[in-house]
């Protein structure tokens, strides 16, 4: 057990004098005694994260991390075929004027 959790099980007489205390609070050179020794009663400031540590804390979730993964291949595809159309167009433009840019002969269908 901590020492706040003793201390909140404790019944209130017991309490004050174990925190040196009294029910009307402390006299006004305990106070500036005290203030002294602990400080002032003020929250400790939580560090600033960096950006890419806080993204990292973020996507700790495995569904999110599926999610970006299946983006990055989505991704990655478009690109691939952007390239390859911009390939077919610069060394075969007879394909591009005809409609077809996956590089595959046309088969002219028989009627």
């Amino acid at each position: 057990m901590t020492d706040t959790e003793e201390l909140l099980i404790l019944p209130t007489d017991v309490l004050f004098v174990r925190l040196e205390a009294s029910a009307t609070g402390f006299s006004s050179q305990e106070a500036e005694r005290r203030l002294r020794i602990y400080g002032g009663n003020e929250l400790a400031r939580r560090r600033k994260r960096v950006g890419a540590v806080e993204f990292l804390i973020h996507i700790r979730n495995p569904l999110i991390v599926m999610l970006m993964l299946a983006g990055l291949i989505v991704a990655y595809l478009a690109l691939v075929e952007t390239v390859k159309r911009l390939f077919y167009k610069r060394y075969f433009p007879r394909l591009e004027q005809s409609g077809d840019l996956t590089g595959k002969a046309r088969i002219p269908q028989s009627t």
